[in-house]
């Protein structure tokens, strides 16, 4: 099976290329592994290095597929796409629709018609256009299995990406017929939209710099860490202590874009 570091192949070809859980899949203290998945329980959450790049985009679609499923000590899967569960597997459809539709958006802003190449660009927006009515259809994420409930803070602080989509009803036939399509595209061995979210992935390596730049400059201007307490924090980082030599003494220090 091909790496899906081809991933990127689509687009190029089209156009001219976490918080979370042991990994181990037994049971915390015989306790059943729970089923309803959390943020920090999804895929997204468990392969983001949150001070670096991941190797993500570089494994297999079977690699992936098999940690996914394997869930760990405390849920029994990390996406709701390996339940046994038809209406669970729909929250997996759901969520996995909403995360699209988020980078799409992305995608079409002016700031990324202005940073990216026009062709490869545009190629991918094209594949896009053709999906997004689809993936609309898909996202769902209104029904649950006890019925309507009042939303959290957590629920309602969620900017959703189209809330008319959300409120306009839907036949099973639309459901299914949208469905099918995305199916489709999904099967396709290659696609310049898939190419694009790979590299604009960056292994969640844009995400994870982004954060530790601006959460450095939050410490400079809030706490405030000056100039000199930022020095000294990188001179004693650079520096490593030796054990004690005898009880009660000190330990010494021994130490650009598309061009």
């Amino acid at each position: 099976m091909a790496s899906s570091s081809a991933d990127t192949r689509g687009l190029f070809a089209a156009s001219a290329s976490a918080p979370g859980s042991p990994t181990q899949a037994s049971t915390v203290a015989g306790q059943a592994r729970r089923v309803k998945l959390y943020w920090y329980d999804s895929v997204a959450a468990q392969m983001l290095n949150p001070y670096g790049e991941s190797a993500f985009t570089e494994q297999t679609t079977e690699a992936v597929w098999r940690a996914a499923a394997k869930g760990s000590k405390r849920v029994a899967f990390h996406t709701e796409l390996a339940s046994e569960e038809p209406w669970r597997q729909g929250v997996g459809v759901s969520r996995s629709a909403e995360a699209l539709l988020s980078a799409i958006k992305v995608l079409e802003s002016d700031d990324m018609k202005k940073l990216l190449k026009e062709v490869p660009l545009g190629t991918a927006l094209a594949e896009a256009a053709e999906l997004k009515p689809h993936l609309e259809r898909l996202n769902r994420g209104k029904g649950s299995q006890e019925g309507a409930q009042q939303p959290s803070l957590a629920q309602l602080k969620k900017r959703k990406v189209d809330q008319d989509a959300a409120a306009a009803p839907c036949t099973d036939q639309q459901i299914q017929e949208a469905a099918a399509e995305v199916h489709k595209w999904l099967k396709k061995e290659h696609t310049p939209l898939r190419a694009m979210l790979a590299l604009m992935a960056g292994n969640g390596a844009f995400f994870a710099g982004h954060v530790a730049e601006k959460t450095c400059r939050a410490a400079v201007q809030h706490k405030p860490m000056n100039e000199a307490a930022w020095a000294a924090a990188a001179v004693k980082r650079n520096k490593t202590s030796e054990p004690p030599r005898a009880a009660g003494s000190a330990a010494p220090d021994t130490t650009g874009l598309f061009v």
